[in-house]
Order: structure tokens, then C-alpha cells, then sequence
């Protein structure tokens, strides 16, 4: 594969999943049932939190948290608590979702884990003359908060997060944006990302797919979208080495 420039996910991605963002639902979940005059015990917490695809320390790797907006999210809440004859307005929802997560997710005692050393990582794909991005349905806020305490900040080309503007993956705005910006062609940019849905992003913008094992989702569930399926990014060069030596694919065929 001849490629010029990376989408990478942040969630499962570049950071560990489950510990961050179950232990951030935690909290947040009854700030959000306070806030709404809903009583935060058990019962209730445990409807909001499967809306999510959260159950206990397990998250559903097609469950809204592991890749919808927040918009989406919201959604869901909303229908699952409306189910139980309890009804909120959605956007409203919405904007409490994001408010509480951003509080939590940039709060100084939360702290980000890797599967590699990132900046190294990045030096690395930056010496290749590779473009990097990230696409992502996390807030502008809180991703580039991510970024900078990963110390990565500068050196990604691209953000795309969930701004209110771009819609989110699979559609193809963020993928067309970082195309535009540094005139790649779709085919030479891969996505690398540890959900079912990064895969239908990639393939709708007919991008190469590459999954990662190290978030939410096992081998089997990226199906047949996959056009290579690495333990973690820190395999990433794996791929690269394989393109510029003009390899054949076997390879990549084995790790499916």
C-alpha cells in the first residue's frame, strides 16, 4: 500500500477504551439523572448506562458509546428512559452529555493510557512524510485535551471531531476534509480505528481499513471490512514496511 496519510480514532485507538470511559459514564451517568430531577439509584443509572452499551464493566462494541455522536447517544437515553415513562427532550439531553462528559473526560485526576509511546509513534510517521489525522465522535474539547496531555497536539495535521458541522463517521465529511487539506487521494489514506463502523467509514470513502484489537471490538466483529487487522497501532509499520517494499499480501491475508 502506497500511503500518504492516516485517519486514526481515538478511543480504543490511540487510548484505552474500557477503564477511561466506563469509569467516566460512572460519573457522569447521575449528574445527568440529578440534573433531570430522576432519582439516581441503581435502577435508573443501569437504564441510562445500557442505553449505552454499558453493562457493568463491559461495553457493547455496537452500543452508542462505543461509536455514536452525541447526538446519537442522546437519542438513545432518551428512547430507553422515555420506555420507562420518563421523558426528556433530546437535545437537551444532548447538551448535558456533552457538557458532564467534557467536565470529567478534562478533569486533571483522569488519565489517558497508550498502547505505545504516541510522540515517538507520530516522529516516526512525520519523518515518512505521512499526514496524520484523527476522526473521531468525540467534542472538539475534549479530543484536543487528549491530544495535548499525550503531548501529540503538534504533531497531528488534522482534528475531526463532533463540532455541530461535520457529521459524523461513516459519513465521509471529516475524510473529505483532511483529502481536501493536504490533496490526498482516497485511496492513499488508510483509517485505522477498533470499530465495525471506522471500517464502514473507511469503505465508504474508499479508503484502506484497518482495524486494531487493542479497543472495543474482537477480529470476528469487523467482519469481512477489514483489509488488514493489527493487535494495536503500535504494529502500524507492519503495513507501511509491507507497501514500500512492494511485498505481496500475503501477509495482511494471515492477519484476518
Amino acid at each position: 500500500m502506497d500511503i500518504k496519510g492516516i485517519l486514526f480514532d481515538k478511543d480504543g485507538t490511540l487510548i484505552e477504551f474500557h477503564s477511561f470511559w466506563v469509569q467516566a459514564a460512572k460519573r457522569v451517568v447521575p449528574e445527568f439523572l440529578t440534573e433531570n430531577q430522576i432519582s439516581p439509584d441503581q435502577k435508573h443509572a443501569d437504564v441510562v448506562m445500557e442505553a449505552m452499551g454499558v453493562f457493568g464493566d463491559d461495553i457493547d462494541p455496537n452500543g452508542a458509546l462505543a461509536y455514536k455522536s452525541n447526538k446519537e447517544i442522546a437519542e438513545e437515553i432518551t428512547e430507553a428512559l422515555a420506555s420507562k415513562g420518563i421523558y426528556i427532550d433530546s437535545r437537551k439531553a444532548q447538551e448535558q452529555i456533552i457538557r458532564l462528559f467534557e467536565k470529567i473526560v478534562t478533569d486533571s485526576q483522569m488519565q489517558f493510557q497508550t498502547f505505545t509511546d504516541l510522540p515517538e509513534l507520530f516522529q516516526q510517521l512525520k519523518k515518512r512524510q505521512i499526514r496524520i489525522g484523527i476522526a473521531t465522535t468525540d467534542t472538539i474539547a475534549s479530543t484536543r485535551h487528549c491530544l495535548r496531555k499525550l503531548q501529540i497536539e503538534d504533531l497531528i495535521d488534522y482534528v475531526g471531531a463532533d463540532d455541530g458541522v461535520a457529521r459524523p463517521k461513516p459519513d465521509p465529511d471529516m475524510f473529505e476534509t483532511f483529502c481536501k487539506a493536504y490533496g490526498l487521494e482516497p485511496e492513499e489514506v488508510a483509517v485505522v480505528g477498533d470499530t465495525y463502523n471506522d471500517m464502514r467509514f473507511a469503505k465508504n470513502c474508499k479508503g484502506k481499513a484497518v482495524g486494531v484489537l487493542s479497543g472495543v471490538s474482537r477480529k470476528e466483529d469487523f467482519q469481512d471490512l477489514a483489509d488488514v487487522v493489527l493487535p494495536s497501532v503500535a504494529d502500524i509499520f507492519s503495513i507501511l514496511d509491507q507497501g514500500e517494499e512492494k511485498e505481496e499480501c500475503s501477509e495482511w491475508q494471515r492477519s484476518l
